[in-house]
C-alpha cells in the first residue's frame, strides 16, 4: 500500500475514492465563504481565528482539487500520489497551529482582557 504512494509514476484514483476526495475538497471550498461570513460577524479575537481557518480551507480545497486533477489526468510527476502525502502532512501541521491558536492562545487572551477590564473599572475616568 505504501509503495503506491511513494512512486513517482501516476496511479490515478478511481471510483468511490475519487468521488469521496472530490466531495471532501469541494466541501472545504464551500466552508471558505461560510467561515468568512461567520467571522465577519464575530468579535475581533474570534474573527482573526476564523479568517485563518477559512484561509486554510481555501488552500486545502484548491490544492486538493489541483492534485486530484493532475492525478486524474495521470501527469507523470504532478499526478503522483506522494504529493497527497506531502501536502496532507503540511496541512496537518498548519491545522495544528490554527487549533493551538484557538484552544490555547484565545482563552489566554480572553482572560487577559477580562483582567484588564476588571482593573480598569477601579481607575478614574
Amino acid at each position: 500500500m505504501l509503495e503506491t504512494f511513494l512512486t513517482i509514476r501516476a496511479i490515478s484514483f478511481e471510483g468511490i475514492v475519487l468521488n469521496a476526495l472530490l466531495v471532501i475538497f469541494i466541501a472545504f471550498l464551500i466552508l471558505f465563504p461560510l467561515l468568512r461570513f461567520v467571522g465577519a460577524k464575530k468579535g475581533a479575537l474570534l474573527k482573526k481565528r476564523l479568517f485563518r481557518l477559512s484561509s486554510f480551507c481555501l488552500a486545502l480545497g484548491l490544492t486538493g482539487l489541483a492534485l486530484l486533477f493532475f492525478n486524474y489526468e495521470k501527469a507523470t510527476l504532478l499526478g503522483s500520489r506522494i504529493w497527497f502525502l506531502v501536502c496532507g502532512l503540511g496541512f496537518l501541521v498548519w491545522l495544528g497551529f490554527i487549533l493551538r491558536d484557538i484552544f490555547v492562545h484565545l482563552p489566554r487572551e480572553k482572560k487577559t482582557i477580562s483582567e484588564k477590564e476588571k482593573f480598569a473599572k477601579y481607575l478614574p475616568k
